[in-house]
């Protein structure tokens, strides 16, 4: 068994009113068909994305062209990260600011554990320059939708509640079936970076 973060979505509304999209199933290879790990889980209306692998951003607009309109640009303002390694968070540039270039104008809430406040910080920081060209040079945008709130997980259990999902975010041994994706009722499970193993049902 290893200590992984687990992070479960447990949704205040019928299972019809949600939708879970797999933008992104890939490891660190460098496979042109898979790309990096990120899942979109739709509650309402509202996109909230578990990690942000390379091409999330891309993958996000192909399922907004392909008929799944919570995921338009504007719209991705919150973000999970189940942890830190690059393959899950490499996106996170991407997802910071080409949602702001497409007009999204609240900052982008961020939800992770430790570091995830320095890896958003030092982000931000990197693009400096292009931020002050879009605010107050020849191409201009909003001041706000840059902006990163980065909430860190300071205990091995996080309960973040909005008006439409509540979110808990634990790290814990876990010896997890082989699928990454496990629902029922109203309740999203997202496991990651697991290992395989012989899955033995208590039936």
């Amino acid at each position: 068994m290893r200590s992984l973060l687990l992070l479960s979505l447990f949704l205040s509304f019928s299972p019809a009113q949600t939708k879970v999209v797999l933008l992104g199933t890939g490891n660190p290879n460098a496979n042109p068909e898979r790309m990096g790990a990120s899942i979109a889980v739709i509650a309402n209306g509202k996109p909230y994305l578990v990690d942000f692998g390379p091409g999330v951003v891309r993958r996000a607009s192909e399922a907004y062209e392909n008929g799944i309109e919570e995921l338009d640009m504007p719209n991705l303002s919150h973000a999970f990260a189940t942890h830190l390694h690059s393959d899950h968070t490499v996106g996170l540039a991407d997802l910071i600011f080409t949602p702001w270039v497409l007009d999204r104008e609240h900052p982008l809430e961020l939800y992770g554990p430790r570091g995830i406040k320095a890896m958003a910080g030092n982000t931000v920081r990197a693009f400096r320059e292009d931020i002050k060209i879009r605010t107050t040079g020849g191409q201009p945008h909003n001041k706000t939708g840059y902006k990163v709130t980065a909430h860190l997980i300071r205990s091995r259990n996080l309960t973040a509640t909005s008006s439409r999902l509540t979110t808990k975010q634990s790290l814990f041994p876990v010896m997890p079936h082989p699928v990454n994706q496990l629902w029922s009722s109203a309740t999203v499970v997202i496991c990651c970076s697991t290992k395989s193993t012989r899955w033995r049902s208590s039936s």
